[in-house]
């Protein structure tokens, strides 16, 4: 196995540097390197889970995760167990789940008319995501800003 070294102050450093693509053009330079390494972890990480759950399943069909010292990893399920293939059948298996949904642009129409919000109506709270893109490569990497 080739060994990794980490300099957490060099991540700090091109961290810092690629916070200045605004102002000095060697900043993206900075931010590829970045974005670069984040992908060899990633890739490491997905790695690391494969051959867990292949050792994990190999001892264990039933295999659900394993916890170490530092590390927990739970081998689990998500999203629904069941869909609806025909609702004409399944209908005695079926709930109704009914919700209302803001109409945003109705919203925004009264808003620029009457200059303000309708009653009943509250902004919600939204977050603002910088996307970064490595040129030449379709993978965007999403961070908070």
């Amino acid at each position: 196995m080739s060994e990794i070294v980490i300099r957490p102050d060099e991540i700090t450093s091109l961290a810092a540097e690629g916070g200045k693509l605004l102002f000095k053009r060697e900043a993206s330079e900075n931010l590829a390197k970045l974005l670069r390494l984040q992908k060899l972890v990633e890739e490491a990480v997905n790695g690391a889970k494969e051959a867990i759950i292949e050792a994990g399943v190999a001892l264990d069909p039933g295999f659900s995760g394993v916890h170490g010292d530092e590390v927990s990893a739970t081998y689990r399920f998500f999203g629904d167990k069941f869909k609806n293939a025909d609702t004409d059948i399944a209908m005695p298996f079926l709930k109704k789940v009914e919700f209302y949904k803001v109409d945003s642009k109705k919203v925004e129409e009264y808003l620029e008319e009457v200059g303000e919000l309708p009653a009943g109506i509250v902004p919600k709270g939204r977050t603002k995501s910088l996307v970064f893109r490595l040129k030449g490569n379709d993978e965007a990497s999403e961070n908070d800003s």
